[in-house]
């Protein structure tokens, strides 16, 4: 710890010595405490101020202050005595080059500085406005989102379009060509005003005969559908798996397909309750002339494993699709909880909007 000195009296102790002090302290310190000595002892001035000069030279870029100390200890040297002999001899010369050099570097780097502040004004500048601009898109997204709906709903149909594509959908439908008829209706435009019971009483109606050959093409596709891999299944666990009411519904739709030509090489076992389907090299649909299925013979233990497998990848990606449907519903939760936050905002007036008129969807 330096030891502490006083200067009340402009006294020194005899034994202190300038040099030794000034080793314990640095930077600007030591600069402050010798320019201090020099004020208040005159006898130490010029060597303090030189020791101080000599810290500014060598620790910093105050040339000011490195000019003003030469200044100082000139004028204390020239009004010494003996100013002829001992006076010339303390006189100090200024070092123009270094304090010429310090300038243009502290000038090149406060320029430097100055560039790279301004830049980071116009960053911050240009990050204000464009988040002013998000804000701003948010605040009439809602607006301008129903703008557009409303324009797009305000367009005239053409009405004997529409009736021209319904009733080719319902020729396409009653032909048989049902495929036509779907296409043909899922071009029309959707109308959310009509609801699912009102559309099974249409169809109920409409189509009682029609009916049940769709449902039986349904089903019968569906159990083509699940043999064509194997030669040999279950039936129990076919019609578990295909979700028949009984194991005699299910008989019966192999049946049908065995007497309508579309499955003729199967062949029912009621005993060991499976179904053989020997070498088939064709297989016939209802809507189609021949679906090659196969150009070898089936082997029932492999594609067994590879259904098994098949089945656990398709549980994995449906556990999947479910996790990733309930992150969806929970930012929709998010989402419909802040929509009603700002909504109360509004009507509380807590909250200022410049689009506040009739087209405003939260005065609605």
């Amino acid at each position: 710890m330096p030891s502490k000195i006083s200067l009340s009296k402009g006294q020194l102790p005899e034994s202190f010595d300038i040099y030794e002090y000034s080793s314990k302290y640095s930077d600007r310190s030591l600069i402050l405490r010798l320019i201090r000595i020099s004020e208040a002892c005159p006898g130490f001035s010029i060597d303090c101020l030189r020791l101080a000069a000599n810290d500014l030279k060598n620790n910093t870029y105050d040339t000011k202050l490195y000019l003003s100390l030469l200044r100082n200890i000139n004028f204390i040297a020239s009004q010494s005595k003996g100013k002829d002999e001992e006076g010339m001899t303390n006189i100090d010369y200024i070092d123009e080059e270094w304090v010429s050099a310090i300038d243009t570097k502290v000038s090149e780097e406060t320029e430097k500085i100055e560039q790279e502040l301004s830049i980071y004004r116009a960053k911050m500048d240009k990050d204000k406005v464009w988040a002013s601009m998000l804000m701003n898109d948010y605040d009439t997204a809602a607006g301008y989102c129903k703008k557009v709906l409303s324009s797009k709903l305000s367009i005239p149909e053409n009405s004997q379009y529409v009736l021209a594509k319904a009733a080719y959908g319902i020729i396409n439908y009653v032909t048989g060509n049902y495929a036509e008829a779907l296409k043909t209706f899922l071009e029309l435009e959707y109308n959310d005003k009509q609801d699912f019971n009102g559309s099974l009483i249409r169809i109920d109606l409409f189509s009682p005969k029609r009916f049940d050959s769709l449902m039986a093409l349904i089903k019968h596709n569906v159990v083509l559908t699940y043999i064509q891999p194997r030669s040999k299944i279950s039936l129990s666990q076919m019609t578990k798996n295909l979700h028949f009411r009984s194991k005699n519904e299910l008989i019966s739709s192999l049946e049908s397909l065995i007497l309508q030509n579309i499955i003729p090489d199967a062949r029912i076992d009621l005993e060991s309750d499976l179904l053989f389907v020997e070498y088939p090299s064709t297989i016939t649909n209802s809507s189609s002339d021949n679906q090659d299925i196969s150009n070898s013979k089936f082997q029932s233990d492999d594609l067994d494993l590879k259904l098994d497998s098949v089945k656990s990848q398709i549980s994995k990606s449906r556990s999947d699709c479910v996790y990733y449907s309930i992150c969806n519903i929970r930012a929709l939760s998010l989402t419909n909880k802040a929509c009603l936050m700002r909504l109360n905002l509004y009507k509380d007036n807590l909250l200022y909007s410049r689009r506040r008129h009739e087209n405003d969807p939260w005065n609605q």
